[in-house]
């Protein structure tokens, strides 16, 4: 644990970061990397499967953010056009590219969750991987969350891979149809049990419901209902995608006599993705490039014009989502003392936004703090709670003392 943060449970709000000692604006309070993480924007922006950072080289980036059928012939040097190595997946088939060679290697690692995901060279978990992505793709409501939830599993079996028993071991390799043991299940799954995790399919809202939190309750139990079918269907394509991986074969704790993925533990697993995943963003290395480009707009002739008006504007960064152990499960605050950052080193730092005494909780804000009361309130509905900030108090108070005198200004005036 860091010397400037603790964390303590049973708090009225659960879980909290708590400062061991004052801190100033711009302290570093924590590190760590993620658990799982997620490339959001592949469509925008190429990024290392393991580690988010951007790979290649910069004209591939321009070409693949303006859709064109060639890189850019802007650069003078391959130096200059160098961003990071681009390094395929070792399996033959797999379309997943990484930053380096030991990103590629820690990816495949016992542990490693793309151990699980890859391919490895089956056309037929291809195509079922391929079946899953564009099934939750589909979905309006929240695609990356199945993604997150889809890499938890797979931490779970890789988890497993490495930490289990000779028994295991046997139902395996050479008991094909025995049953490994619930106890190194159960160990695997140990690292997510500190997490909220309610079912996704119980506390998800309608996007409308954002903009107009008065939607009927029975909209929202149809709503719910439908979604809950969303998640079984996803379900159904993942375990299709995962193939028969000898930790699946365990039996639910609930003596259903079913896999313990089953639906209510993947409805849960969703939920802790939407509750508890952080935003990450890695600026794009292209950004100077493009900047001087459009400084000296016209003096590069017409291929460089060409090129600007097929980039977008602003050129995407890297987007993505993450769960951290412990930065995932600070409480939420619309007047934050603290944010995460995410760096290319694969992990994420707590910095203080202000002045931190010791002993105060440290808070990071989980939506668009600048939004008025009811829109961050009805953003907050999928966490279970109501914030009762001093932002959020005060501006309800203000609120409650304007409406009767607008109203009855309103009246006074005729309108």
């Amino acid at each position: 644990m860091s010397r400037h943060l603790r964390f303590i449970e049973d708090t009225p709000r659960g879980r909290a970061g708590q400062a061991r000692t004052a801190a100033d604006a711009g302290t570093i309070l924590f590190a760590e990397g993620p658990l799982v993480s997620l490339h959001v924007n592949p469509e925008d922006v190429r990024a290392c499967t393991h580690c988010l950072r951007p790979i290649g080289r910069i004209s591939l980036q321009l070409q693949h953010a303006a859709q064109l059928q060639r890189p850019p012939d802007i650069f003078t040097s391959d130096e200059d056009d160098f961003m990071s190595e681009e390094v395929p997946c070792r399996a033959n088939g797999c379309e997943a590219r990484f930053c380096s060679a030991a990103c590629e290697e820690l990816a495949h690692s016992i542990g490693g969750t793309h151990s699980v995901l890859c391919c490895r060279g089956s056309a037929s978990r291809k195509a079922a991987r391929h079946r899953f992505d564009a099934y939750i793709r589909e979905q309006e409501k929240g695609f990356y969350f199945f993604a997150l939830a889809e890499r938890i599993v797979a931490s779970i079996l890789a988890r497993y891979d490495q930490i289990r028993c000779d028994t295991c071991r046997d139902s395996r390799f050479h008991r094909p149809d025995a049953r490994p043991c619930s106890a190194c299940v159960s160990v695997a799954r140990a690292p997510w049990r500190p997490f909220c995790q309610p079912s996704w399919y119980e506390i998800v809202l309608p996007l409308a419901s954002v903009d107009a939190p008065s939607t009927r309750v029975d909209e929202v139990i149809t709503f719910r209902a439908s979604m809950r079918d969303v998640a079984a269907r996803a379900l159904e394509l993942l375990r299709a995608a995962l193939g028969d991986h000898p930790a699946l074969r365990v039996t639910s704790p609930e003596g259903s006599g079913s896999s313990w993925l089953d639906l209510a533990c993947w409805g849960r697993l969703v939920g802790l993705a939407r509750q508890n995943a952080l935003e990450v963003v890695i600026e794009n290395p292209a950004h100077p490039v493009v900047s001087v480009l459009r400084a000296s707009r016209g003096a590069g002739g017409e291929a460089y014009d060409a090129l600007l008006r097929a980039l977008p504007t602003p050129l995407p960064n890297v987007e993505g989502a993450a769960i951290f152990a412990h930065l995932s499960c600070l409480n939420h605050s619309c007047s934050p003392n603290a944010e995460v950052q995410y760096d290319e080193t694969h992990g994420a730092r707590l910095i203080a936004l202000c002045s931190i005494a010791r002993g105060d909780e440290v808070t990071i804000s989980y939506i668009d703090e600048a939004q008025p009361v009811t829109r961050r309130h009805a953003a907050l509905s999928e966490y279970s709670f109501s914030c009762d900030c001093p932002t959020c108090e005060g501006e309800l108070a203000w609120r409650q003392r304007l409406r009767p005198r607008v109203a009855k200004r309103q009246k006074g005036t005729g309108v």
